[in-house]
């Protein structure tokens, strides 16, 4: 009878993924499938029988953290059912929060999440579900006079998606200037500034935007 191989008793897939995003929270440079191989103690081509790529590899940690994620709490972007008892625009300045401290504290598992570079090989991860949907179901709450109108919402939804992601990106790379500090609340003044535009906009309300619909002042 041949000896198991040490390997056969490795969770290799499981280890793989985990290491991935340790990689990624430490040194997301020295992510391979050879560094993997060796933190895990399997040989390379054993990642094989698991993951098709490194593109395969990856997509798997970001489900991962994705799950991780939500099963931790830290749900992004809450809307009434995890927090009824705080007011819809607030949910978002929260979440949008949590979303600056995530690209903060881990660049690259942010990155991974919202702006992956590999192949996502039609993953179950939706952006829409998982931050534009959250943000369109609190503007509904928020601003009822819309509520009605889907397309509508989903565009201003965007709108705040691609403030908080570009401040993010901004952030993370440096291009917002000053201070690490100063650049961070910079990103959150971002979100903040659309967010007051919109409610300045639902209070006043006097003219109907040609895309949004709904009363929309003149700014």
């Amino acid at each position: 009878m041949a000896r198991p191989k040490k390997e056969d008793a490795i969770d290799i897939k499981g280890r793989a993924i985990s290491e991935s995003l340790a990689l990624l929270r430490g040194t997301p440079g020295s992510l391979s499938l050879s560094v993997l191989a060796r933190r895990i103690g399997c040989s390379a081509p054993a990642l094989y029988a698991h993951f098709r790529s490194k593109g395969d590899l990856l997509e798997q940690a970001r489900m991962q953290a994705v799950h991780d994620l939500s099963a931790d709490g830290r749900i992004l972007i809450a809307t009434d059912t995890e927090a009824p008892g705080t007011p819809p625009m607030q949910r978002i300045r929260d979440g949008g929060r949590r979303i600056l401290g995530l690209a903060r504290e881990s660049p690259a598992i942010y990155r991974l999440i919202f702006a992956p570079d590999h192949d996502t090989g039609g993953s179950g991860i939706d952006l829409f579900d998982i931050a534009i949907r959250p943000i369109a179901r609190n503007l509904d709450a928020a601003l009822p006079d819309r509520a009605a109108a889907a397309p509508a919402s989903d565009a201003l939804a965007r709108t705040v998606w691609f403030t908080l992601h570009g401040a993010a990106t901004m952030a993370m790379d440096r291009q917002l200037g000053g201070p690490q500090e100063r650049r961070w609340d910079r990103a959150a003044e971002a979100l903040d500034d659309v967010l007051d535009l919109l409610d300045s906009r639902a209070a006043a309300g006097a003219h109907e935007h040609p895309r949004f619909g709904g009363a929309m002042s003149r700014v």
